[in-house]
């Protein structure tokens, strides 16, 4: 019983919390609303969010922002750009809302896809219908238009066209009004139907003045021009687009070849040869054609910037032509001059694109004085002789100075209605003209009588002031004098976006003096709906109502058209004229140079899988060639999947490239396989023993090298530079050993051989250093005489006598020369202790500049220095034997060497042992100083020109006189053991204490291999030994 009340308290409790959740839960979430804190929005765009329960919303700036209430949302408007805050009402709880108006975000267009779009094809279609009324005469027209444009690449193809069909002629079916086709490429262009053709060759750029027009005429034809530099040739073939549609009958035949060169930035040439076909009117009234052969030829040239002169001529077989133009230009002053002498059946009179008589001069000159007033003179003098177009002989001249004032004088009003898009235009005109009475007989010439007519249009001045000139007609045209006002009023109503109407009404009152007064009274509309962005329909309505005072009749014109316009976009890949099968094509090949670059000789990879976008597999056949054909106008992706390989490869090639084949038709993608290892380096000599390879290290030639380690033992041989490669290397581990018989004389490798870890399709580099052999050979000794107590030496004159023997002073006798044993010898790295006859050779030495020295045994007194040197030795292997170092200071000889010297005389063995003596009461006398090698004071390096380097010391007893080369040759072993045979000379010095270098100088310089170039190493110890006032 207990155990059940409890189980039943428990459930009330739990349905309590559970009800309370129910109840509590929505209270609590409507205290915060759900909105959010801050909106952006995009400039001119909207934006909407969710808003349950907002009652009502205010903007604080309505200049930046709009808002407006929805269903249970918000609805956003950008303005401008900015910031302002927006309150709105959630559940009767106030929120604010912070708006941003931003800008939209700049969106980057692939250049793929910028090509794609600059290759369009754009095309626009239109149709009108037109219904025309006048004097009861009814007109039915159809006009239709078309035109196309596309570019492929650097390919151009423009179309268009007009076709009509009018009752008016007969009711033809369709009426080519006019039509043109062209193709252009960077060299190639293709006109068809209508175009426009030099007929000399004489392009706009040789226009030198107004009347020098480059005789371009419109044909119905076709014509093909090739641009070949400097040259252009064009071929071409047409008639001349006749009056009426379907009429041949005034046309005129042109076939023939024209070309224009530009030699230079100034000078071009040009000429043509052509066949005409042109019908002649003859005296009987009849009409023949008849055929001519034309030939011309012209230049134009530019003189400086302001100069232009050109010159043309030209025969056929009905006479021929002559012509010069000048032309100046200037800021304030031009002038310009043509000169013309022709026949009047030369074929371009004919074709009227030559303006001339038989004969004409023309010139005019003008100056401008400043920005409102320019004077200038017009002279003109032609002569025409009779002929087969001008029955009657004529002359005129014509004379025209001018001065033109110009200024402006305006005074505008303006009614402006308060509606947006909208305009209204009020105009008032008001015309008197006065022409001249050639100018009105030219407008009326059908007063005239055919043969008046023909006398007037050979001279009209002339014919004026003629008796032949029928009074009457003058008369009646003296009394011209035409008078007009117009009265007009148009406005521009634009409903939306979408559609836009303009009527338009005018009055005109014209009057021609007493001979007839109208009245003309217009009216109409223009209306444009634009239905669709690329579709547009169209509406004009014309209304013309003319009272003729003369005849007192009412004349109405009405003229309405309806139609529509179509505009129309299409890819390239979608034009039936375009849509070829492009091609992708290339080499799966093994690059054996490693340079990502198909060349020639790199072999192909049979049975790889080359992968197109479109799922396409191309398999490459023997020589590594795969192909894609049929392809669209579109960027398509290309890869080669390495999976397929079984082996460990690499690309030396991206796997995956991009084939653009809206530019090209044809794309050649090549891929670059690595399935090989391969072992590469360099020999060199090491010039100064660091085991790698400095930039003026040359490379060693047709040394061998073996590689060990897989099936089969692989050699091969440096070449010029020193490099080696083993290609086609299966990854594992290797011995590569030098092949010591191929090493060249005097050259020692550091190592035999190294061992080489190749992986899979790796390039592994080893450089191998070679050192050269070079040494110094000498011996040290120690110079003995009498006087040695005396801390004073006198120095031995040697003079050498003709005979080639030494002849000394009879003072003193000749001193004793003792081998020093133990003393250290250095240079450079190398260390060299004198054997019992005092012998050292220093071996392993590097090439370039070394220091010279005697390494002492212990501490040197202050103010004894050990004497150093330097030399330079060459990168090829030297042996250098003969160079000797002479102590002239026996108390040195406890500070070089632990050993007790024995001289082979008494005299000797008592100097050797006053010097030690004296030494050891030197060293209980002064403190001593411990001298190294490294401490002691380092000369410069000479340079070659240079005397070796002397250090100046303070007077004390004699020290050493060190020999070494200051600068050496390099020798073979056979000249080094001659060197070695050699006595060199020994110099000994008396107070200095400097290094001289005579000795072992005068020993390289007699091992020269040759009596020239011994010569020429004396001769550079001579000037050496100038320069240097101490020697």
């Amino acid at each position: 019983m207990t155990v059940a009340r409890r189980t039943s308290n428990t459930a009330k409790a739990v349905c309590l919390l559970i009800a309370a959740l129910f109840v509590w839960v929505p209270r609590s979430v409507a205290v915060e609303p759900a909105v959010p804190s801050s909106v952006d929005v995009y400039w001119q765009s909207t934006r909407t969010i969710a808003a349950p329960g907002v009652t009502s919303v205010i903007v604080l700036d309505e200049e930046i922002a709009h808002a407006q209430l929805g269903n249970d949302a918000i609805e956003f408007a950008g303005l401008s750009r900015g910031d302002t805050v927006v309150l709105a009402y959630v559940d009767g709880k106030p929120v604010s809302i912070v708006v941003h108006v931003i800008p939209h975000p700049i969106q980057v267009v692939p250049p793929s896809l910028q090509r794609r779009e600059a290759e369009f094809a754009h095309g626009v279609f239109g149709s009108d219908v037109q219904f025309s009324s006048a004097q009861n005469t009814s007109n039915v027209a159809f006009l239709s238009s078309l035109g196309w444009s596309q570019q492929v690449g650097d390919h151009y193809l423009d179309f268009s066209s007009q076709v009509e069909d009018n009752t008016q002629f007969g009711g033809h079916e369709a009426n080519l009004r006019t039509a043109a086709i062209s193709y252009r490429t960077p060299h190639v262009m293709v006109n068809a139907i209508d175009f426009n053709q030099s007929l000399s060759g004489a392009l706009g750029e040789d226009r030198v003045n107004n009347f020098s027009t480059p005789s371009i005429m419109q044909l119905r034809g076709g014509a093909v021009t090739f641009d070949a530099g400097k040259n252009e040739f064009s071929l071409f073939a047409g008639a001349t687009i006749p009056y009426y549609f379907l009429s041949l009958n005034a046309t005129r035949d042109v076939a023939g070849f024209s070309f224009h060169r530009r030699q230079t930035n100034k000078l071009n040439f040009f000429g043509s040869t052509s066949y005409v076909n042109i019908p002649t009117s003859l005296p009987t009234g009849t009409v023949q054609r008849r055929e001519y052969a034309m030939q011309n030829l012209g230049v134009s040239y530019r003189l400086g910037q302001r100069f232009l002169v050109g010159a043309q001529g030209g025969a056929s077989n009905r006479g021929g032509m002559l012509r010069g133009d000048l032309s100046y230009s200037s800021f304030r002053f031009s002038g310009y001059a043509s000169v013309i002498s022709a026949s009047q059946t030369f074929p371009l009179n004919q074709l009227q694109s030559l303006f001339s008589g038989t004969s004409s001069v023309k010139g005019g000159l003008s100056y401008r004085w400043n920005s409102r007033l320019t004077h200038g003179l017009y002279v003109d003098h032609s002569t025409i002789t009779p002929g087969l177009i001008y029955r009657v002989r004529g002359s005129n001249d014509y004379l025209s100075p001018s001065a033109a004032l110009s200024f402006q004088f305006s005074v505008r009003d303006s009614i402006s209605l308060p509606i947006k898009g909208q305009s209204l235009l009020l105009g008032v005109e008001h015309d008197r003209v006065n022409p001249s009475l050639i100018t009105k007989l030219n407008q009326e010439l059908n007063l005239l009588s055919p043969q008046l007519q023909a006398q007037f249009l050979a001279n009209p001045a002339a014919f004026v002031d003629s008796t032949n000139f029928p009074p009457e007609i003058k008369a009646l045209l003296a009394a011209e004098q035409p008078i007009g006002t117009t009265v007009s009023a148009s406005t521009t109503i634009a409903l939306k976006s979408k559609l836009r109407f303009s009527p338009n009404v005018s009055a005109t009152y014209a009057s021609n003096g007493a001979l007839a007064n109208t009245w003309t009274q217009s009216f109409g509309y223009s209306l444009v709906y634009q239905f669709r962005p690329d579709l547009q329909f169209r509406s004009s309505l014309s209304n013309v109502l003319l009272w003729d005072a003369r005849q007192n009749s009412t004349l109405r014109t009405t003229i309405l058209s309806v139609g529509f316009q179509k505009n129309f976009t299409a890819a390239p890949g979608t034009l039936p004229l375009f849509h070829r099968g492009r091609i992708i094509e290339g080499h799966v090949f093994r690059d054996n140079n490693i340079n990502g670059a198909f060349n020639a000789g790199e072999p192909g990879l049979p049975g790889i899988d080359v992968r197109l976008d479109d799922g396409q597999v191309a398999t490459t056949d023997a020589e590594g060639r795969y192909r894609f054909t049929g392809l669209s106008a579109d960027e398509h992706q290309i890869s080669v999947n390495l999976t397929q390989f079984r082996q460990p490869v690499r690309m030396t090639t991206r796997s995956e490239a991009t084939a653009d084949l809206i530019q090209q038709h044809i794309v050649i993608e090549n891929f670059g396989i690595l399935d090989f290892a391969r072992v590469m380096g360099s020999i060199y000599n090491d010039l100064r023993f660091e085991n790698r390879r400095q930039p003026d290290s040359k490379g060693l030639q047709g040394i061998g090298l073996l590689l060990e380690g897989g099936k089969e033992a692989r050699t091969i041989q440096t070449i010029a530079s020193g490099d080696f490669e083993f290609d086609n290397v299966p990854p594992g581990d290797y011995k590569l050993s030098l092949d010591a018989a191929s090493l060249p004389p005097n050259y020692l490798a550091p190592t035999d051989s190294i061992s080489v870890h190749v992986s899979p399709v790796s390039t592994v580099i080893e450089d191998l250093p070679m050192r050269a052999l070079r040494s110094i050979g000498g011996r040290v000794l120690l110079r003995v005489q009498d006087d040695v107590a005396a801390n004073s030496a006198t120095t031995l004159k040697q003079n050498r006598a003709p005979s080639g023997h030494s002849q000394s002073s009879p003072e003193k006798e000749e001193p004793e020369m003792v081998p020093v044993a133990g003393v250290r010898v250095t240079a450079g790295p190398s260390t060299a202790t004198t054997d019992k006859e005092g012998k050292f050779l220093l071996r392993n030495l590097p090439a370039g500049d070394l220091n010279v020295s005697i390494r002492p045994v212990r501490s040197v007194p202050a103010g004894i220095n050990i004497p150093t040197g330097s030399v330079k030795l060459p990168p090829e292997p030297i042996q250098i034997q003969g160079a000797t170092i002479v102590v002239t200071n026996a108390e040195l000889l406890p500070y070089l060497t632990d050993d007790m010297l024995k001289a082979p005389t008494a005299r000797g063995q008592q100097a050797i042992a006053s010097a030690y003596t004296r030494a050891h009461e030197r060293d209980k006398q002064q403190p001593s100083v411990g001298v190294t090698v490294s401490s002691a004071p380092q000369p410069k390096s000479p340079s070659p020109t240079q005397p070796p380097l002397q250090q100046k010391q303070p007077p004390m007893p004699p020290v050493t006189k060190t020999l070494v080369p200051a600068q050496v040759q390099p020798v073979t072993k056979a000249q080094a053991s001659t060197a070695a045979t050699i006595a060199p000379p020994v110099v000994r010095s008396g107070e200095q204490k400097t290094i001289s270098y005579d000795a072992v100088s005068r020993a390289i310089c007699q091992s020269m291999p040759s009596l020239g170039e011994a010569a020429q190493c004396f001769n550079q110890l001579k000037r050496t030994a100038a320069t240097n006032s101490q020697k």
